[in-house]
């Protein structure tokens, strides 16, 4: 009995063992699968990784090329287009208005007669002072006569003198006040304001402007800091908004005074109305430059960058980027002077220079 028993145990016991050592078995093999896996991922992925770092895509950059050349910052001071010469029309006297020739608009010469004023009774009083001068150029004339042959005294003949003395003058002052009665242009120009009509009466007071429009004026006032910049005769760039165009003026006036009353200085630009469209009345921006070099070595304003704190420009050397420590100097925002850092005639950088590194080949777009 016993040794059936223990047949029994050896029998159940064999199987168990062997149960055992299969499951190990495919725990060993799925082990090592896991392992040949994990071996052939890292193959892949490093075989990929460099074949995508041999095929980096070379960065894409727009060039420009360091040269000599001027720069200058503008400041720009806002005011109105002026007429460079504007005259009241004042007639010498009054009275009705008996004719007008122009209006508002017209262009004139100097002299050109405006409106005449009625001049009746400075015409009757001057033919009555050129009879009475020409009675006493009779009496004159026979009184020299006697006074020569010693037939009156030399009191007789002074008074005889005298009296067409008086009589010349009374008659050139009567000539001279008919003239007022024809109101003649003060000067060459635009007819901007008449208030007389015919029929009216004209007084002795404004009756109207005229405008010089061949030359033009811009009367503005600077800054200390632009007042330092500022010469008589100095070309300026004066840009018209409503023409949407730039066109030269000429400082004509400019005071080391400031103003009553202000800090500022008054300047005067001189422009010529006979071009350009010009108009008075027109606002303008006179762009006076504040700085200004000759001499400088120029890039465009984008060229320059900030690189790890540091102010950069990227120049290429056979295609390979190198970067720049500079120092600027003016910057007009086209524009930067660069003092120091690179030379006349470098390839610079203007576009994608954030994104190349030394060394790394980069490709040139147009």
């Amino acid at each position: 009995m016993e040794k059936r028993e223990d047949e029994m145990r050896t029998a159940e016991t064999v199987p168990v063992n062997a149960e055992k050592g299969k499951k190990g078995k495919i725990i060993i093999i799925v082990i090592a699968v896991l392992f040949l896996l994990l071996i052939g991922y890292r193959i892949v992925t490093n075989y990929v990784i460099d074949k995508e770092t041999d095929e980096t895509v070379a960065v894409n950059v727009k060039t420009a090329t360091a040269q000599m050349g001027s720069i200058s910052v503008e400041a720009p001071v806002t005011a109105k287009i002026e007429a460079g010469d504007e005259v009241a029309i004042v007639p010498m006297v009054a009275g009705k208005v008996t004719s007008v020739n122009v209006k508002v608009g017209d262009k004139v010469s100097k002299g050109q007669t405006l409106f005449t004023i009625d001049d009746t009774q400075v015409r009757n009083g001057m033919a009555q002072a050129n009879e009475a001068l020409s009675m006493a150029a009779t009496t004159l004339n026979r009184m020299t006569v006697l006074y020569n042959e010693g037939a009156i005294s030399q009191a007789d003949y002074d008074s005889a003198k005298l009296q067409y003395d008086n009589a010349v003058i009374t008659a050139q002052n009567a000539s001279s006040t008919l003239s007022y009665y024809t109101v003649t242009a003060p000067i060459s120009g635009c007819i901007t304001a008449l208030s007389v009509t015919e029929g009216g009466v004209a007084s002795q007071g404004m009756m109207g402007t005229i405008v010089d429009t061949s030359t033009l004026e811009i009367n503005t006032t600077v800054t200390e800091n632009l007042a330092r910049k500022i010469n008589v005769g100095d070309a300026v760039d004066v840009y018209i908004s409503s023409l949407d165009k730039t066109v030269q003026g000429r400082v004509k006036t400019f005071s080391k005074i400031p103003g009553t009353g202000t800090v500022t200085y008054p300047v005067t630009i001189s422009l010529s109305g006979a071009e350009n469209d010009l108009m008075a009345g027109m606002f303008a921006e006179v762009r006076i430059k504040s700085e200004e070099s000759n001499q400088a070595l120029i890039v465009p304003s984008e060229a320059v960058i900030i690189k790890n704190g540091e102010t950069v420009v990227v120049t290429l050397k056979d295609k390979l980027p190198v970067i720049n420590v500079v120092e600027v100097g003016i910057d007009n925002g086209e524009q930067a002077e660069i003092l120091s850092g690179i030379k006349a005639g470098d390839t610079v950088v203007v576009v994608g220079q954030q994104y190349v590194k030394e060394g790394e080949e980069v490709n040139i777009v147009e």
